[in-house]
């Protein structure tokens, strides 16, 4: 009995496996691994830190120090899930373990689902199921949004069960289901398709299914209650926010098309499911064999062809993306700046679902001598592909590259992805330089350094980046860097986009990586220092030496470096200031 439970479960002892050498990693390096700059090191962790340092998860409508002091509400709400890691743990250790528990979630989601499905009645489906959903949580997604990613089977087996049974139960868990979700960038789509279902569902049953309305309804307020301080700003303030400006590119019709086609294939840099080379290719030949050996209707009872058509239909909205946001802007004007093209995060989870149903079916429709090896194959192929796809959030790959190249050459030659977390944010340099200039809160501003590091070192910053602030400061953090932007007309970020206020160079990008090299040891800043002045700015802390900084009316305090410190900070301080 015990050793046909050992088979039952067998699955199981890779992922085991595979998850200890994780750990062990983990544990024996700690902050000397690499975790993933772009939108998480540079923004997310830094955000969360804040929160944490002063007290703030609960303190609505407090000041956040970045941004010149942002109103609370604009970040994260404590009634989210993935939040509760970093109240409880600190933030480091809060980032490694809502890692791992995505992977947990997803091999329970998919678990779950199977259930649902009815597919677990055969031990095989069961297995493949369990280590496709460990391959779905292993997708290297954007880290912040991981519950969100992981959760989605679960909604999907919650909905399926509902238009089923009619339970209570599953609406109690559509209207908790929010605290592991996030309205702008799921919520929104998933009663969206929602809706559109139980409006399909009736052309097709020639019945409205009135009861499916209350799995919307459950779904709504678990969002109101979740996120009741995003609903407070959009609906009940008169606040304009950076999103009104936001330009959209325009393109033509064959190059919406292409961009289309690209994220089928390769998904978007946010939501990577690595599946273009295994994943993809198997589900579309199955997808082609069902097409032609179901040439009647029968064809669209298949479940299957549902998931592969919204696949394709959530790659030609992310295409078409910049025509359709005009359109829902204009008709809506509260959902002007809406991003239509994140319907495309819910592939990466379609894709391994039906990846997990093509290898199921491998064994009742493709009977030959080697079916289990097929199967057993696929999957080890899609596992070796995710683990050396390169993507911008593949921790594994980042980190085997780190070892193997750090061993060879003691040197760091990949900017963005190959610098560790102890390394980009330098606690220890930072104390040391708040402790000699005697830092006491005064408002400051980055140059050549990203502004998540003064902010996750308690140096409260007037520059930072947030993709959804006050239009009013936009325009007044406009005026500090105009002298910039007259002599760059290259960045249109800010004008267009201004989620990244920072102290932009007119010679160098530097904005868009970090890395251990040493920089060019000279640069011109562009800022109004009598901006600098009324906004209450102090310090300025540079990676490089301004060689401007008297006609800023800046004094040069001292040159920071830290041999184990990847930067030398100038730090400066504005005349006349005390």
């Amino acid at each position: 009995m015990k050793q046909n439970r050992l088979l039952n479960n067998i699955s199981y002892f890779p992922i085991a496996f595979f998850l200890i050498i994780i750990w062990i990693y983990i544990i024996i390096n700690g902050e000397n691994i690499i975790i993933p700059l772009w939108d998480n090191l540079d923004s997310e962790v830094a955000w969360l830190k804040m929160l944490q340092d002063n007290h703030l998860f609960f303190n609505y409508h407090d000041q956040v120090p970045f941004l010149h002091g942002i109103d609370r509400a604009y970040l994260y709400s404590p009634a989210k899930a993935y939040i509760w890691l970093y109240i409880i743990l600190p933030n480091f250790w809060a980032f490694v373990t809502g890692w791992s528990l995505k992977i947990i979630i997803s091999i329970c989601g998919f678990n779950y689902l199977c259930n649902t499905l009815k597919l677990n009645r055969d031990i095989t489906n069961k297995n493949i199921f369990t280590f496709c959903g460990f391959l779905y949580g292993l997708t290297p997604t954007w880290p912040v949004g991981a519950f969100y990613f992981a959760s989605l089977p679960f909604l999907l087996a919650f909905i399926i069960n509902y238009y089923k049974y009619k339970h209570y139960r599953e609406l109690f868990l559509l209207l908790i289901y929010p605290v592991f979700s996030d309205f702008s960038r799921y919520g929104i789509f998933i009663l969206g398709y929602l809706l559109a279902f139980i409006i399909f569902d009736s052309l097709i049953t020639k019945k409205i299914k009135w009861y499916m309305f209350n799995a919307v309804l459950a779904l709504t307020i678990g969002y109101l209650i979740t996120e009741w301080n995003l609903f407070h700003i959009m609906l009940f303030t008169d606040e304009e926010t950076i999103r009104s400006e936001f330009v959209l590119p325009n393109y033509s019709f064959s190059e919406e098309l292409r961009i289309a086609m690209d994220a089928l294939i390769w998904g978007h840099a946010h939501s990577i499911s690595s599946h273009a080379y295994i994943v993809m290719p198997v589900c579309l030949l199955y997808f082609v064999y069902l097409c032609l050996k179901k040439r009647d209707n029968s064809l669209f009872k298949d479940y299957y062809f549902y998931i592969i058509c919204v696949i394709i239909f959530n790659a030609m909205i992310y295409g078409f993306n910049s025509d359709l946001r005009r359109i829902f802007g204009e008709l809506i004007p509260v959902l002007h700046g809406l991003n239509l093209g994140r319907t495309l995060w819910f592939n990466g989870f379609l894709w391994y679902f039906a990846f997990a149903v093509v290898i199921c079916r491998i064994g009742n429709d493709f009977r030959f001598g080697y079916t289990r090896e097929a199967q057993i194959t696929l999957l080890i192929y899609a596992f070796i592909s995710l683990l050396a796809y390169k993507s911008p959030y593949n921790m594994i790959k980042h980190n085997f590259d780190y070892v193997i190249h750090r061993a060879q050459t003691n040197c760091i030659l990949n900017v963005n992805t190959n610098i560790t977390y102890k390394q980009f944010y330098a606690e220890e340099l930072f104390a040391k330089i708040k402790k000699e200039i005697n830092y006491k809160g005064e408002w400051s501003v980055s140059n050549f350094i990203f502004p998540a590091v003064l902010e996750y070192n308690q140096i409260k910053t007037i520059d930072g980046m947030l993709s959804y602030y006050p239009l009013k400061y936009k325009n007044q953090f406009r005026k500090l860097i105009r002298p910039v932007l007259l002599k760059n007309k290259i960045i249109n970020d800010f004008n267009s986009w201004g989620a990244r206020a920072y102290i932009f160079s007119k010679d160098f990008d530097w904005w868009y990586g970090c890395n251990t090299e040493p920089m060019r040891q000279e640069y011109n800043m562009f800022i109004d220092s009598e901006i600098f002045r009324q906004m209450g700015g102090k310090y300025v802390f540079s990676r490089v030496k301004i060689i401007n900084n008297e006609d800023l009316n800046l004094s040069l305090i001292k040159k920071f470096e830290d041999a184990d410190s990847i930067y030398d900070v100038y730090v400066y301080k504005l005349n006349g200031v005390d």
